[in-house]
């Protein structure tokens, strides 16, 4: 675990934070403030690698009612599907409490919208497609072929973050931190027509908590100036705990051994800290 954890710190995570503090008190005093991060973004590479054994009440979609044979139910041959990278855009805010070069921050994550993984059309991948008027998966004519995909979804449910950031020299800073949010995995239903992909329904394979403890480093501008930007890094281990539904107990969900996240970010720091004359943070 140490050593995965040690291995995490070098990857990067990517980030857009916009962080506004509002306080008293000089370097070596009490300060209060608040942290906002408007666009904060994660990559993990395959944390699930393989949906299998999906259940035929998962693979049954009803031909597309503009097809010949509208709404008559067509079963899709099994095989494994690979959702593949999940990369979701998340906010958050957070209030802070500070004494001298350490701050403590506790808010909340908001995870709107994933970038990836996507179905894709043919099959391979996140999908599996049918062609039921010429057999197979090849693309035809006549008839838009039937497919369902494996995806992972950001949960509406708000996730939390703690982190403590401890202010060195030459304007870096390490920080240290847990969050935990929660994912859905899924089986997106379909039809692939007219060379694009269009949803029919979503079935609900498993509820996932990402535990993140992460580490990382960042760099502030050096200056008396109330803006002030800032770059940083960090990054460490997703641990995933899972809640299948039922659906999701008859398939077989593999989850990589060690999933990680990774990017970079900045941010622009609005600091009111009062200082004594002279002295820079």
């Amino acid at each position: 675990m140490i050593r995965t954890f040690v291995g995490s710190l070098l990857t990067l995570c990517l980030a857009a934070t916009v962080g506004v503090h509002s306080g008293f008190g000089a370097e070596d005093g009490f300060h209060f403030g608040l942290e906002l991060r408007p666009a904060q973004i994660q990559v993990f590479p395959g944390y699930l690698q393989q949906i299998s054994n999906v259940p035929a009440s998962a693979r049954m979609v009803p031909i597309h009612s503009g097809d010949p044979g509208a709404g008559t139910l067509v079963l899709i041959q099994p095989n494994s599907v690979q959702p593949g990278s999940y990369v979701p855009f998340s906010a958050a805010v957070a209030p802070e409490i500070g004494y001298g070069r350490i701050t403590f921050r506790l808010g909340a994550i908001f995870s709107p919208v994933s970038l990836a993984p996507r179905p894709t059309k043919g099959s391979g991948g996140s999908t599996e497609e049918y062609n039921y008027l010429q057999g197979g998966n090849g693309r035809g004519y006549g008839a838009a072929l039937v497919y369902y995909a494996g995806v992972v979804r950001p949960a509406y449910t708000p996730g939390a973050f703690g982190e403590i950031e401890i202010r060195g020299g030459g304007g870096f800073s390490a920080i240290l931190g847990y969050q935990r949010s929660q994912h859905n995995v899924e089986i997106q239903q379909g039809w692939d027509r007219y060379d694009a992909l269009e949803t029919y329904q979503r079935l609900p394979l498993s509820s996932d908590t990402l535990q993140q403890p992460y580490a990382g480093i960042r760099w502030t501008t050096r200056s008396d100036r109330t803006l002030k930007p800032s770059v940083f890094v960090f990054g460490g281990p997703a641990l995933v705990g899972k809640d299948p539904t039922p659906l999701g107990k008859a398939a077989v969900l593999r989850y990589s051994a060690n999933p990680f996240y990774i990017g970079t970010g900045f941010a622009f720091q609005w600091d009111w800290h009062s200082k004594p004359a002279g002295r820079v943070r």
